[in-house]
């Protein structure tokens, strides 16, 4: 016989149970998910890049050694074209102290000016026009354009990945045009960490390059010709903007005045900190 009275409790074991499982820790929402990949997007940003600058120069026998460090913050707007982006990028304040060649109305006349350039899908900077004062610390800021952004593959760059590139730089360095190449650049893609509350992707380059140029200045034709080094450690966010970025550089030039037979060998080694401010 089935009993006529069923018990209104549950059993011993059950209690057990439930009690655990109402006592015990209780699972939070899932952690977010990392981001697919680090592609360029259109973004507006400020940056602090800090250079130093340590120059070993030959002149009739004498070595002539300089060091200055750079101080500026940019404002970087990057915005959709059917070919990839348009860069705009305005200097908020530069400063220099050291020996840079440059005199204080060359630094005052900086602040303020504006770079614009095309910029490829995989963050390759090309066409960049500046202010057309010959003034030398604008020639050296309109060549760090080139180095705003990651260079990533079409794509995106994602954890793990490794690929090569090449890259060709125009500008000017003491009102000579000049142009960088750099072949076969090795970039890698290590995982995604946390900095400054927001999820990188480490992202390291690694090149030998070349630099040529010629031209007039001060009534005299001058030649340059280098090879250089370039080890870069960027610290990405997945729109593609560098929340930090290192970069170790030497350059070997040999400058050449024809017209006197003057040869004047450099070395030039050059360390940045590049830093989102906003």
């Amino acid at each position: 016989m089935f009993p006529t009275q069923i018990p209104r409790t549950p059993p011993a074991p059950l209690i057990a149970l439930l009690a655990l499982a109402a006592c015990g820790p209780r699972a939070g929402p899932p952690a977010p998910a990392p981001p697919a990949a680090v592609r360029i997007t259109p973004v507006l940003a400020r940056f602090r890049l800090v250079e130093h600058r340590h120059v070993e120069q030959g002149y009739h026998g004498h070595l002539i050694v300089t060091d200055a460090v750079t101080r500026t913050r940019f404002t970087v707007a990057l915005d959709s074209t059917p070919t990839g982006f348009a860069l705009d990028a305005a200097v908020d304040s530069v400063a220099v102290s050291g020996h840079a060649g440059v005199s204080p109305a060359a630094v005052a006349s900086a602040a303020g000016a504006r770079f614009r350039a095309d910029v490829s899908w995989n963050g390759a900077v090309r066409d960049v026009t500046g202010p057309a004062d010959e003034n030398p610390l604008l020639d050296q800021l309109g060549l760090r354009m080139h180095e705003l952004l990651p260079r990533t593959p079409t794509a995106g760059a994602t954890p793990g990945a490794t690929w090569l590139d090449t890259t060709l730089a125009t500008g000017r360095t003491a009102g000579i045009p000049i142009t960088i190449e750099a072949r076969g650049r090795h970039h890698g893609a290590a995982a995604w960490i946390e900095f400054d509350g927001r999820q990188v992707l480490p992202l390291t380059s690694e090149t030998d390059y070349t630099l040529s140029g010629e031209g007039e200045r001060a009534g005299q034709w001058i030649t340059m010709a280098g090879t250089g080094t370039s080890h870069v450690r960027q610290y990405v966010t997945p729109d593609g903007v560098v929340a930090l970025g290192l970069r170790e550089d030497t350059l070997r030039l040999a400058i050449e005045l024809p017209g006197t037979g003057l040869r004047i060998p450099l070395t030039q080694v050059r360390t940045d900190t590049l830093r989102r401010v906003d």
